[in-house]
């Protein structure tokens, strides 16, 4: 798949960029990432970050918020579309 992975992260921070920079540092930047990635993108490409699922717990009332989002059928997201859902979501 293009030496391409599908990654599903999970956050217990809300710091900014910490996904970007963490991959970026193992040497498996994001696709379309110019600033951690700049070396292996081309300028123009869209970086590949989803937030497929956003949970939290209102800040008043506590009631868990939940919001689900599909990524759009363009690449690199299509890529995908051929592996079953019992092994990713996306």
């Amino acid at each position: 798949m293009d030496g391409m992975s599908l990654l599903n992260v999970r956050l217990h921070t809300g710091r900014s960029h910490q996904i970007r920079v963490q991959l970026a540092a193992v040497g498996t930047p994001l696709y379309g990432d110019q600033k951690y990635g700049q070396q292996v993108n081309k300028p123009g490409q869209q970086i590949a970050l989803w937030a497929n699922t956003l949970e939290f717990p209102h800040p008043t009332t506590k009631e868990l918020m939940k919001f689900e989002s599909i990524p759009p059928s363009v690449h690199p997201w299509t890529i995908w579309e051929r592996i079953s859902d019992r092994t990713v979501t996306v």
